[in-house]
């Protein structure tokens, strides 16, 4: 998506999951400074350094939020693996604040004051619990109950965390494939086995799909999440996703 810092131009992935930041070269072009040194971690096995920078103001479309904090951090190859040249990433901390479509048919993006969202008719509302700044839904594979973070981040349409799959045996289930890198992030490559899977139920059982590709973390995520899987942006890209994080609900 296209937007801005302080009135410069910058252009961001949309992560509804992740915190706001920049890389390194993006910051040094706004004229914003890091400060201090920590060190963190996302997808991928290795931890990588960060600083934090201060700005005014960020402005995608017309929604607006002020003084923002953004992580400065190298992303490394994920450009190159996305396809896609960006100066950042725009999260949690932007749409918190409002109803967010996202539209995939269509690629549009659509941020409204949550008083006045409306939900596209049809819409199913799928009740969610707030983990920080992931929300997880109850569902189930194959009639297998699971708690489910939604992260539009995520490359696969279903990952399934280790400690889950060793739990349910899902290796032999599924026929798994030999491990292979299925996704990258901050940390570098993201190693999982795919499977092809069955039917995945959202919420009551109103919203299903049945994800045609999944795949299961080898290694367990640090810090290792309240929810077993990931349910991401490829297993709804057909539908339109409203999220209004304040209501504690999506549909």
């Amino acid at each position: 998506a296209n937007g801005s810092i302080d009135g410069k131009p910058a252009r961001f992935l949309v992560d509804t999951g992740g915190s706001n930041l920049l890389t390194p070269a993006a910051a040094k072009r706004l004229g914003l400074s890091g400060e201090g040194k920590l060190a963190g971690r996302g997808v991928g096995d290795e931890a990588v350094d960060l600083s934090l920078a201060h700005a005014q103001q960020v402005r995608v479309g017309d929604a607006v939020l002020a003084r923002p904090v953004f992580y400065v951090i190298d992303l490394g190859d994920l450009p190159k693996v996305e396809g896609v040249q960006a100066d950042g990433l725009v999260g949690y901390e932007m749409f918190r604040r409002f109803g967010v479509e996202i539209d995939y048919a269509n690629h549009r993006l659509v941020m409204s004051d949550p008083a006045e969202f409306v939900p596209p008719a049809g819409a199913t509302a799928i009740p969610f619990q707030l983990d920080e700044r992931i929300p997880i839904v109850t569902g189930t594979l194959d009639g297998l109950p699971m708690r489910i973070s939604v992260d539009t981040g995520s490359r696969s349409s279903l990952t399934l965390h280790a400690p889950f799959v060793r739990d349910n045996h899902l290796v032999e289930k599924y026929h798994a494939a030999p491990e292979a890198v299925m996704g990258w992030g901050v940390g570098g490559a993201s190693r999982s086995r795919p499977a092809r899977f069955g039917t995945l139920t959202l919420g009551d059982g109103a919203s299903t799909a049945s994800p045609a590709t999944c795949t299961w973390a080898t290694r367990a995520p640090s810090p290792i999440p309240t929810s077993p899987a990931i349910s991401a942006a490829a297993c709804c890209a057909a539908s339109t996703w409203p999220l209004t994080t304040p209501r504690s609900s999506c549909t």
